[in-house]
Parts: structure tokens; sequence; C-alpha cells
């Protein structure tokens, strides 16, 4: 049996900078209908007042956060880049930090 509905969720946690308040979460598969849940979740629980989002560099983010907080939110990719490939290492065992590459929206700077 194949149930689709189980396992492999995701926790996807939006929190303010400086105070580290919890803005809005969502738990769910990660793909993009539940992005646009979490997104939706973040957009109700901000406010008008321009702010500063941050990422990985999952895809479902860029369209989702350009179609529901373009008008309140500038958008950046953080990457954090190891020494050892994702291939064959341990789970949860990254290789040494190396740097961050950045990105605003989908074009990595």
């Amino acid at each position: 049996m194949n149930d689709q509905s189980i396992g492999s969720q995701y926790v996807y946690i939006g929190l303010e900078r400086t105070s580290k308040l919890v803005v809005a979460w969502h738990l769910g598969k990660r793909d993009r209908d539940n992005t646009y849940a979490f997104i939706s979740k973040v957009r109700n629980a901000s406010a008008g007042n321009r702010f500063d989002i941050s990422t990985d560099a999952w895809p479902s983010y860029v369209p989702e956060i350009d179609l529901q907080l373009s008008d309140r939110a500038s958008h950046s990719i953080v990457v954090k880049v190891y020494d050892k490939p994702e291939e064959g290492r341990e789970r949860y065992s990254p290789g040494n930090f190396v740097t961050v590459e950045k990105a605003v929206g989908s074009i990595l700077i």
C-alpha cells in the first residue's frame, strides 16, 4: 500500500528576526499547495508595512511569495554551502560550513 497522505511531513516556520516570535507555521508535505497555505498564513499575520523574508532555495517559495507578498515583502534566498556534496554523506551530518550564497527572488548572486 502506498498512501501519499502519510509520512514525510515538513514544518514551515516563520520567525520574526529580533524577537524570534513565531509569526506563522504550517505542517504538511513540502509541495506547492502547502507552501501556498504557509505563505497565506504569513500574509494574514503580517501588517501592511514592508519587511524582508529569507528562505532556502525551495522552488515553490518564489512564485508564492511573488503572488502573495510582493506588495509588502522583499524576498531573498539563502543557501548554505558545505565542503561535502549532499550525496554520500550521513543524513544530518553536513560537511564543514564553507560559505553562504544569497539570491534576490530567484536570481542567485
